[in-house]
């Protein structure tokens, strides 16, 4: 009767196990897919044109700093997007434990659209960008950005 209950102790711990960490398992995977969900971002500019971030590509990333490159598009009220390209450099706060890199401050180096814009407003589009990318408050996973840095090695 002792071995019985003990069996029935084990059973129902092992079963609690199983569910606890499967409980985790889906919290973790739910969590990282709202990560994932966060792209693509929207600027709403004053005068009403809408601005939206795609999710950056990482290029290189060594000490504190990031350097990656994203694809933006530009739609001026009543008109059709404008496709584009951003280049940027980050300071980034890497947090081993947590495994998490979070943005400190971001420069944006470079913007390229198929047509000639002239040198103020792309200014006036890297000041915007630079300031509301700094409202988003990022965190990237350490690991994730790992992997795909080494697939861009690959490439």
């Amino acid at each position: 009767m002792i071995s019985v209950s003990f069996g029935l102790k084990n059973y129902i711990l092992v079963k609690i196990s199983i569910t606890s960490v499967s409980t985790l398992l889906l919290c973790f995977l739910f969590i990282g897919n709202q990560a994932y969900a966060q792209w693509p971002k929207d600027i709403l500019a004053k005068d009403g044109t809408n601005i939206t971030l795609y999710q950056p590509q990482p290029e290189a990333f060594s000490g504190d700093k990031l350097s990656a490159r994203a694809a933006v598009s530009v739609t001026a009220p009543s008109k059709e997007p404008v496709f584009g390209a951003i280049w940027m450099d980050t300071r980034v706060a890497t947090d081993r434990t947590k495994r998490l890199v979070s943005l400190v401050d971001a420069k944006v180096t470079n913007v390229k659209f198929p047509q000639a814009v002239d040198s103020a407003n792309k200014k006036k589009f890297k000041s915007l960008l630079e300031t509301e990318i700094m409202k988003w408050d990022l965190e990237i996973s350490l690991d994730d950005l790992l992997a795909t840095l080494e697939l861009t090695d690959k490439e």
